[in-house]
């Protein structure tokens, strides 16, 4: 897909590029359901899962929609963990290609052989661009967080006022002056 990602519905109804009803209208709103994880999802691919699923649903930004979505940032995720185990131990450049031979007094030497990147930096390197697109869909980089429009789950609905207002404003209770007492 080529060209700018196009902009939210809230946006351009704010900047009145679109008509406001019409518009939101036809926005699809997906339910706002946790979605379980896959059970092909095993290893590292489900610990994934486990480690981002609840978070991006209480900041309203997974629905039951975006199961698949989430499941293939967990397998390219995995994916990309074992192509890193597999640069460490066996190097970005590898040797192809060499031949053993045997001297007249016994002596093995290779000879030959190429230097050549490693498989597994390819597979590292697809998975990480993978990971790093998916990523952005979902708000997990600081770029794209600024640019996501979410819904606010049923949970951070329900905390009482005060404390989605300190949620929101993370410093305020950091307030020096509020431990002396001052409000200047």
């Amino acid at each position: 897909m080529k060209g700018r990602k196009p902009k939210p519905v809230e946006l351009r109804v704010i900047h009145g590029t679109a008509a406001n009803e019409r518009v939101i209208a036809a926005q699809p709103r997906p339910r706002r359901v946790l979605p379980r994880c896959p059970s092909h999802l095993t290893g590292e691919a489900e610990k994934c899962w486990h480690r981002l699923a609840r978070e991006l649903y209480d900041a309203g930004l997974l629905a039951s929609i975006d199961r698949d979505a989430l499941t293939a940032y967990c397998a390219a995720y995995a994916r990309w963990r074992k192509a890193e185990e597999m640069l460490a131990k066996t190097g970005e450049v590898i040797l192809t290609n060499t031949r053993s031979e045997t001297s007249e007094d016994g002596t093995v030497t290779n000879s030959g052989g190429n230097l050549v990147q490693n498989p597994w930096l390819a597979v590292s390197n697809r998975a990480l661009d993978q990971m790093t697109k998916l990523a952005a869909e979902f708000g997990m980089t600081p770029s794209s967080r600024s640019r996501v429009k979410a819904e606010i789950s049923a949970a951070r609905q329900a905390q009482p006022e005060r404390a989605r207002s300190v949620a929101a404003a993370p410093n305020a209770g950091d307030d020096p002056r509020r431990a002396l007492g001052s409000d200047a």
